[in-house]
């Protein structure tokens, strides 16, 4: 009878051995394959920077340049006055620092998802005619450097989107981290909307990317939109 049992024993060992160590092979797979995600969103999102650089540098930038020059040159005829060429000069040089600030993962790091958003909001203001609304809920949270990055981003094209081609009045941002487990985020503005399935199967907007970023956190995004109903997008990720 003992042998039966001391053999029970090293079974009842052994399986947990074998289970305790598939336990941990699997979890190191996990953390492989979270950094291998991280890793390739990282490099997504270089790319994709490197493109709204060139945009923001030729659409704003280079146009308010290219008319100081303009002007420059009629001023010599006394037509434009100077502090109009000066007035422009000083735009463009805020919105490359703007953009600088914006690339900057050392900058990001200084702030709160809602001071950053607070910072976008500061450039918006007096630029253009939507009320732009910030609303936090819930205790103070910490996220680690990379998913703040993460978000922070998809939140730059999420907003970039609405100011683009919403044609919206209305934008809020509400950040609720209630739930001390998970961090929610709902982007709701009253612009035109969108065909959610269309825009999904040919990528526009940016969807697929942000799909991507937001799932490699572990997290979901759910976007809400009819044609002339505004747009709702939900994120959830843990903390």
């Amino acid at each position: 009878m003992s042998l039966v049992v001391v053999g029970f024993i090293i079974s009842y060992v052994r399986l947990f051995n074998t289970r305790k160590k598939r336990h941990l092979e699997e979890k190191e797979q996990m953390k492989e394959n979270f950094h291998l995600q991280l890793l390739h969103s990282k490099l997504e999102i270089q790319e994709q920077t490197f493109t709204e650089i060139s945009k923001e540098l030729h659409d704003n930038v280079g146009q308010l340049l290219s008319l100081a020059s303009l002007q420059l040159g009629m001023a010599q005829n006394q037509s434009i006055p100077l502090e109009k060429i000066k007035q422009n000069i000083d735009t463009a040089l805020g919105d490359l620092r703007n953009i600088s600030k914006s690339l900057n993962g050392e900058y990001i790091q200084q702030f709160s998802i809602a001071e950053f958003l607070q910072n976008i909001k500061n450039q918006l203001d007096g630029t253009e005619t939507i009320d732009f609304q910030i609303e936090q809920i819930g205790e103070r949270y910490t996220l680690a450097i990379p998913k703040k990055i993460i978000l922070i981003r998809v939140l730059q094209e999420a907003i970039q989107n609405i100011v683009k081609h919403a044609r919206a009045s209305l934008l809020r941002v509400t950040i609720d981290s209630s739930d001390r487990q998970v961090l929610k985020i709902a982007i709701i503005d009253n612009g035109v909307g969108f065909d959610v399935k269309k825009a999904e199967l040919r990528n526009g907007l940016g969807l697929s990317n942000m799909q991507k970023r937001i799932e490699s956190l572990n997290g979901t995004i759910e976007f809400r939109s009819r044609p002339s109903e505004g747009t709702q997008i939900f994120i959830t990720t843990p903390l």
